[in-house]
């Protein structure tokens, strides 16, 4: 048999919720209660009915087109949103060990660096549902682990300044977005 206690909480949505058994909706009702007692009720109806799909779509219209980077973000949603972790879960129920799996499935496809542009990009949506959309949701990237080797971005100034003799820091910070492998193929 399945339980559904439901009732209308006054100044927000009706809260719902199915469970297997009597005792559980018994007890989620009572927490609820006691939550709207203490004047801590915060609604999560809306992070219960929206598929993280919905999330990144919503995203991709209201954020992306702000952005400097549209185009490129536009295409990191996209790919994003084909994914079964998208279309499968409502955002109350994404865990950061979902979203663990999802980076390493990435890892075996692409770079390093590649995945923690897009655990960065996702943990960013999440944060903008939390904190401008007023969804009721946690970061489930905020504690992940990034790729090891994602965060090597070139040469510090030390090894260019050996390299290329330049003294001037202007001229330095130049060359610093270089990638060691890439000079030494292009000297060698």
């Amino acid at each position: 048999m399945i339980y559904q206690p439901a009732w209308p909480l006054q100044g927000t949505d009706r809260q719902t919720k199915t469970f297997e058994t009597r005792a559980e909706a018994e007890q989620w009702a009572h927490a609820i209660e006691v939550e709207m007692d203490k004047g801590a009720f915060v609604s999560r109806a809306e992070a219960e009915s929206t598929t993280l799909r919905e999330l990144l779509e919503r995203y991709l219209e209201e954020v992306t087109p702000l952005k400097k980077g549209a185009e490129p973000e536009t295409n990191r949603l996209r790919l994003m949103m084909r994914h079964p972790l998208a279309r499968r879960f409502f955002i109350a129920g994404v865990r950061g060990v979902d979203i663990a799996r999802w980076r390493d499935e990435c890892l075996r496809k692409v770079t390093p660096a590649t995945v923690t542009r897009d655990l960065v990009l996702l943990g960013y949506v999440f944060e903008v549902a939390r904190k401008e959309s007023g969804i009721y949701v946690h970061n489930p990237v905020r504690n992940l682990t990034l790729p090891p080797g994602s965060s090597r971005k070139g040469l510090n100034t030390i090894e260019v300044a050996s390299i290329t003799g330049h003294k001037d820091l202007r001229m330095l910070r130049r060359y610093t977005h270089l990638k060691a492998e890439d000079l030494a193929r292009k000297l060698g």
